[in-house]
């Protein structure tokens, strides 16, 4: 295929979009759509080079996997070790170990499903994940593992014509479970080639639709492709359901560059079309620069630019010392040292403990401490109604997202109180159930009305509501109106707790390393604008408990509770109360809680 200066420029803008999103996401806020234009881009070449080769005849298998890793391996491979050496020197052990388990996982192209059982792509504190990105290499190459073995052997069934038509049925196909797995496994959906297969397929459609049409009306066709791919990037968001029906919008925007196949003043660019050849090692290494900046500065504006600087630096380099040479003596003595550093150090795990200066340091205790206890907040559901547990009214009711469970353990120690509780992660209390199709999660729809339905059977006393952040944009006087309708006579929201840009843990032993205190610059802004509104906002119908007027000063929030002669930290991740911490936040109001009206 002659080389399309319009596909390489739409690379350039899809890495620029991920760079940015990953720096500052309010400046380019679906910037991670960028993934989704590279997957079009990967369909449409794949499906290309396959057939070609099956209507020539002379499709090889072995020599496509042999191309594929030409382009992919030594690159990833240079970023893998430099990730285990790096972590070798500077990680503290529990980080070190995931670590590892990353960067064998991105070499071995197994690295999604990895990721998805760990964290979420926009969990709190994913920047923390040092080989976070190489999800969406692992998902690119178990497609391209698939796509030319199953349509190599249906060739040996169909004409090329029938297997144009399997190519749209399966895009049809995966893009029906995209619609409707998004919503409800939020995680897996994001990571994995059944929900994503659909964004590749669509670009081998765009291969297969031949124009001819008239100059300027493909010059409309790109630059509207152009638009719906930079609107994507500017007005989509991670709180949007992903891959679901959004995602059509910048990958349809791909297919449209892609089927009118003309160049434009937004193609031409030199500069673009340098960052185009540059796209893939750019993608590798700008990762690697963010995950250095959070960890060390405090990402300020001028930081965020000198990252994005170094990262298209890192990714010139990149390319020109080890990308474009392919699989040459150099790049396969660097991918067998990347495969052997990898087993060697894993292997050996607890040796290298041993003598890892890190190890042995005060800062590895307190993130080694907390990290080997923590816990998974939620979804939790105790004390409800059933056959087994017949309704007795009255009592105490939690009702909430992962930071409502949080306060669980600390309710719990009061006495002579009875305890019920219903929270989902990332479920916000609602009384309003839109369509699952638009809800981030069909399961907090249930849950919410399972958590009203327990309400009215048990009549509690006071009801508690808890969420990580937001709550003003949810309508607290409705769901307190309904809750005054089952008899609830004392409603509680509790406001949002101290949370931290990154782990609490890493985040003291940084600190302490550097000899400093943690300050509100090294909190989540968007808690105190929280706060701030919902002190402002009319509250007749609820008791609004604000935790940061109390822990908090000019220039930083409480972040340890005492604990005999000692202090605790409250929490073991970014914002997520602990045993402790619970007790603590607890004890601080208890007098609001149960006793003032």
């Amino acid at each position: 295929m002659q080389f399309r200066k319009d596909i390489n420029a739409l690379r350039a803008y899809a890495v620029i979009a991920v760079m940015l999103f990953h720096f500052n996401p309010v400046w380019v806020p679906g910037g991670f759509a960028g993934v989704d234009v590279f997957f079009v881009i990967s369909g449409f070449l794949m499906t290309g080079i396959i057939f070609r080769g099956i209507e020539k005849k002379d499709f090889c298998l072995i020599d496509f996997y042999k191309k594929r890793t030409k382009r992919i391996l030594p690159a990833l491979s240079a970023t893998c070790l430099f990730s285990t050496l790096f972590g070798f020197f500077f990680l503290y052990d529990s980080e070190y170990i995931d670590t590892l388990k990353q960067a064998i996982s991105a070499i071995t192209f197994s690295s999604n499903f990895y990721l998805w059982k760990t964290s979420g792509y926009f969990s709190p504190g994913s920047e923390t994940r040092l080989l976070l990105h190489t999800w969406s290499l692992s998902t690119e190459w178990q497609f391209y593992i698939l796509y030319p073995f199953i349509l190599f052997i249906l060739s040996k069934l169909f004409n090329v014509h029938k297997l144009k038509f399997l190519v749209l049925l399966g895009f049809a196909l995966s893009f029906y479970v995209s619609i409707y797995a998004s919503p409800k496994w939020v995680n897996s959906s994001y990571y994995l080639l059944h929900t994503r297969g659909w964004e590749m397929l669509l670009g081998g459609l765009a291969y297969f639709l031949k124009l001819e049409l008239k100059v300027n009306f493909l010059k409309v066709l790109n630059y509207l492709g152009m638009a719906l791919i930079f609107l994507s990037y500017l007005l989509i968001s991670k709180n949007n359901v992903w891959p679901g029906y959004t995602a059509f919008i910048p990958t349809v925007g791909a297919f449209l560059i892609l089927i009118s196949n003309i160049e434009t003043s937004l193609t031409k660019n030199k500069i673009i079309q340098k960052i185009g050849t540059y796209s893939y090692s750019i993608y590798l290494w700008h990762w690697i620069v963010v995950y250095l900046c959070y960890r060390y500065t405090n990402m300020s504006t001028t930081i965020v630019i000198l990252g994005c600087v170094l990262s298209l630096l890192l990714g010139h380099q990149s390319y020109k010392r080890i990308e474009k040479y392919g699989l040459e003596t150099r790049n396969k003595i660097l991918i067998m040292l990347s495969f052997l550093t990898l087993a060697i150090f894993y292997i050996s795990i607890d040796f290298i403990k041993e003598i890892r200066p890190i190890s042995n340091t005060p800062n590895n205790d307190i993130v080694t401490f907390y990290n080997s206890n923590k816990e998974a907040p939620s979804p939790w559901i105790d004390n409800l109604c059933n056959k087994n547990n017949p309704c007795k009214q009255g009592g105490v009711f939690l009702w909430g997202d992962s930071h409502a469970h949080s306060l669980y353990f600390g309710l719990k120690k009061i006495e002579h109180i009875d305890l019920s509780a219903l929270t989902t992660s990332a479920c916000t209390p609602s009384i309003n159930y839109p369509d699952y199709k638009l809800s981030s999660r069909i399961v907090c729809n249930n849950n919410n009305r399972e958590a009203l339905k327990q309400i009215a059977l048990k009549k509690p006393e006071i009801v508690i509501l808890a969420t990580r952040h937001k709550h003003e944009k949810t309508n607290w006087n409705s769901i307190s109106q309904v809750l005054k309708k089952y008899g609830v006579k004392k409603i509680i929201i509790f406001g949002p707790v101290p949370q931290f840009k990154g782990e609490l843990p890493l985040l003291v032993a940084k600190k302490y390393l550097n000899k400093t205190s943690i300050t509100k610059s090294d909190m989540a802004e968007s808690i105190f604008i929280t706060n701030q509104i919902m002190n402002i906002k009319k509250r007749k119908e609820y008791k609004y408990i604000d935790i940061l007027n109390k822990l908090c000063n000019k220039e930083s929030c409480a972040f340890q509770a005492e604990t005999g002669n000692n202090y605790t930290l409250i929490s073991n991740d970014y914002g997520h109360l602990n045993n402790i911490g619970s007790i603590f936040i607890i004890n601080s109001f208890i007098d609001e809680i149960v006793f003032k009206k």
